[in-house]
């Protein structure tokens, strides 16, 4: 079983990458910024190249993904459409099971911008 995890340099995106390798699970870490993924090292870890705009780098990173862990960036303006976009490639790919982590309040209306977003998604 192989779980792919975005957003694995992140706070919460690091330590879920750490903690799965640890459990012995197979974890790819799709990163965007390349030298950021040195803190990921471990024997159970595969980086991947991740853009969440870039169709290629989202087909590559799901590839062989069975479960997936999707934290996506607060910060892209098309941010539902690119989550629907990856949900579907991760579906086309063969990932079986996606945990998406959302933030506290995207469920209040109207809510802030990055609430809306979560909440679309």
């Amino acid at each position: 079983m192989k779980i792919l995890v975005t957003g694995a340099t992140g706070t919460v995106g690091s330590q879920v990458v750490l903690q799965l390798a640890e459990t012995g699970a197979r974890v790819r870490a799709a990163v965007h910024t390349h030298a950021k993924a040195a803190k990921l090292a471990h024997k159970n870890v595969e980086i991947v190249p991740f853009d969440l705009t870039d169709v290629k780098s989202v087909e590559n990173a799901v590839k062989g993904a069975d479960k997936m862990y999707f934290l996506s960036p607060p910060t892209l303006q098309n941010q539902p459409d690119l989550a629907f976009r990856l949900i579907d490639m991760a579906k086309k790919a063969g990932v079986k099971h996606v945990v998406r982590q959302s933030a506290i309040g995207a469920e209040i209306e109207p809510g802030i911008q990055l609430g809306r977003w979560l909440r679309g998604v």
